[in-house]
């Protein structure tokens, strides 16, 4: 499974480079899901650019919560 990573600018622990390193991080044309790690608000900014893109073809997103709320990502956990 090819994945593309996007991350906050205002994550503190940088999982975008951690999984890149496990996974890779392949382009958004050539992935089959996409991860977005950051807060409910990173989600929510992402998809809005993603919708306002025509040319976009939709994508899987896979959310990991890395922000302070976060009732719509999934939850993460440093260990």
């Amino acid at each position: 499974m090819k994945l593309h990573f996007v991350e906050s600018n205002y994550s503190k622990d940088n999982l975008k480079q951690y999984y890149t390193e496990l996974y890779g991080n392949y382009l958004y044309d050539e992935c089959d899901v996409v991860v977005c790690i950051g807060g409910d608000g990173f989600l929510l900014e992402y998809l809005h650019s993603i919708l306002n893109n025509k040319d976009i073809v939709e994508k899987p997103i896979y959310g990991i919560n890395t922000g302070t709320v976060g009732f719509l990502l999934n939850s993460y956990n440093k260990e």
